[in-house]
C-alpha cells in the first residue's frame, strides 16, 4: 500500500478554489432563476385554464424554495472551502512545533 502525503500548500489551494466556486455557483444560478422565475414568462399569468392558475400559484413557491437550497449549497462549499484552508494552517503550525520539539529533544540528548 502506498504512503499517504499529506501538502498543505495543495489542500490550501483547492480550499481557495471551493471558496470562490461556492460564491460563483450560487450568484450564476441566481442568475439563472432570475430569466425564468417569471411567471408571465411561462405564460401562465392571465389564468385562461385552470392549470394556468394552478402553475402561476405553485411555480413561485418552488422557485423560491430552490433559490434558497442552492443558496445553502454554495455557502456549504464556501465554508468547506475555508475549513481546507485552516486545516492546512494548522498541520503546518503542528509540523512547526514538532520540528521545533525534536529539535530540542536532539539538543538536550546531545548535551548529555
Amino acid at each position: 500500500m502506498p504512503d499517504i502525503q499529506f501538502h498543505p500548500a495543495s489542500w490550501r489551494s483547492a480550499g481557495e478554489k471551493m471558496s470562490g466556486a461556492g460564491t460563483s455557483f450560487g450568484s450564476e444560478i441566481a442568475s439563472l432563476l432570475e430569466q425564468v422565475s417569471d411567471v408571465e414568462a411561462c405564460g401562465c399569468n392571465d389564468g385562461g385554464t385552470l392549470a394556468d392558475a394552478a402553475i402561476a400559484m405553485i411555480y413561485p413557491p418552488v422557485v423560491q424554495a430552490f433559490q434558497e437550497a442552492i443558496q445553502g449549497i454554495g455557502q456549504s462549499v464556501d465554508t468547506q472551502g475555508q475549513m481546507m484552508q485552516e486545516t492546512a494552517d494548522m498541520y503546518e503550525a503542528t509540523e512547526a512545533d514538532n520540528t521545533d520539539l525534536a529539535q530540542s529533544i536532539m539538543e538536550f540528548l546531545g548535551g548529555m
